[in-house]
């Protein structure tokens, strides 16, 4: 069973948004030869991935790698829940 924490999550925005987003992102990195990004500012991570941490002070980022799916992010425990 979902806990409230889970069933107040609402997507960003919709699966396909985010899957043109990151085919965007994707095209852009292979025409530059990048096999994989780091994506570090809090802004351009909530655009790719719809995550909102609010938190600047705590590193955390997004890695983008051509060869799989979706990003991965590496975040605080906390968020993880």
């Amino acid at each position: 069973m979902p806990t409230s924490r889970q069933q107040e999550r609402v997507p960003a925005f919709s699966q396909q948004e985010y899957r043109e987003r990151t085919a965007r992102l994707r095209k852009q990195m292979a025409a530059r030869g990048m096999d994989a990004l780091l994506v570090m500012n809090e802004n351009n991570m909530n655009y790719l991935t719809g995550y909102d941490g609010y938190s600047e002070y705590v590193p955390q980022l997004a890695l983008v790698c051509q060869d799989d799916e979706d990003p991965w992010l590496i975040l605080r425990e906390m968020d993880t829940l």
